[in-house]
C-alpha cells in the first residue's frame, strides 16, 4: 500500500473515532452520565501516535480521548487483545 493510502485510512478511522466520541458525549449529557455498562476496547495494532502500547495496556492520543470520555460517565472501560473485524465493528455501531 502507498503512503497516501495509509494516510487516507488513518484519516477515516480518526474521523470515525471522533464521531463516536461525539455520540458518547451527547448521549452522556442527555442521560445525566448514566451508563452502567462495561465498554470493551478491542486491539487493532499500533497506529502511532494515536494508539501505542500493548493490547491490554494501550496508550496514545486515541486512548487518552477515550479515557476522558468514559471518565465522564458511569461506564467502565476494559481493554482486550481480541481483534474485532471491521464488518463486526460496523454492525455493533448500527445496533
Amino acid at each position: 500500500m502507498s503512503t497516501k493510502h495509509h494516510l487516507l485510512i488513518r484519516f477515516c478511522v480518526f474521523n470515525t473515532i471522533l464521531s463516536m466520541i461525539f455520540v458518547l458525549l451527547t448521549s452522556a449529557s442527555v442521560f445525566g452520565g448514566a451508563c452502567n455498562k462495561e465498554l470493551v476496547n478491542g486491539w487493532g495494532g499500533e497506529w502511532e501516535p494515536f494508539i501505542l502500547g500493548t493490547p491490554t495496556n494501550p496508550s496514545g492520543l486515541d486512548m487518552e480521548i477515550l479515557a476522558a470520555v468514559v471518565s465522564g460517565t458511569a461506564c467502565t472501560l476494559k481493554h482486550t487483545d481480541k481483534e474485532i473485524p471491521w464488518k463486526r465493528h460496523l454492525a455493533l455501531i448500527e445496533k
